[in-house]
């Protein structure tokens, strides 16, 4: 699906998307990838600010750490050899942290339901994982999903959904991640190589759901 054929239509008719209310294009425009929402800025003046608003920002890159991870399936390869797998060139690895970094500066909503980060990013990027987490917290993120190495701990006092896949981060770590994230209801831990030993306790967890 893509913005351009979602708000074509007959050139004589009036632009009647264009006269709703802004909350209801935001919605929308939820409905698109965040791309294709960028892209709808060039329909006309009224859009140019609108997907700057859009309280969900989903960064999936165009090879996901994912999809990398899909050619390795069925195969016994220990952890250390399929991040050598994953890794991307420099030079992609570079575009994808300059796009995130141009929707992050220009991004309005004051909070965000979802932050998610899709991409075979490497330790050598845990400079910007790192200000693109402060950014979420700094927004209240209630659900957050990476798919990046590194062990951050940050204060997420809203975040309800917190997903750890295929990342070096220790039980400790997650740990001291989960004492800052208050209202937390889901977790979801798969994959990690250096977890041995994870505990999940506190007098103030609100935790409904646990995948491990």
């Amino acid at each position: 699906m893509c913005a351009e054929r979602i708000f074509a239509g007959n050139d004589d008719d009036d632009d009647r998307i264009s006269q709703l209310p802004d909350d209801i294009l935001v919605d929308i425009l939820c409905l698109l990838s965040l791309k294709e929402a960028g892209r709808t800025s060039v329909l006309s003046t009224r859009w140019i600010n609108l997907w700057k608003h859009t309280p969900s920002l989903d960064f999936d890159g165009e090879i996901s750490f994912e999809a990398k991870l899909k050619e390795s399936m069925g195969k016994d390869i220990p952890l250390e050899e399929l991040e050598k797998l994953c890794k991307l060139p420099k030079s992609k690895r570079r575009k994808y942290t300059e796009w995130v970094n141009s929707v992050i500066q220009s991004h309005k909503s004051p909070t965000l339901k979802q932050f998610r980060l899709r991409y075979a990013l490497d330790t050598s990027d845990k400079n910007s994982i790192t200000l693109w987490l402060q950014f979420a917290s700094s927004r209240q993120v209630q659900s957050l999903e990476l798919f990046a190495p590194g062990s951050m701990a940050f204060d997420f006092k809203r975040l309800k959904e917190l997903f750890f896949k295929h990342v070096n981060v220790s039980g400790g770590s997650i740990e001291s991640f989960l004492r800052n994230c208050p209202l937390l209801e889901k977790l979801t831990v798969h994959s990690l190589g250096k977890l041995s030993k994870l505990e999940v306790c506190g007098s103030s967890l609100v935790l409904k759901h646990l995948e491990i």
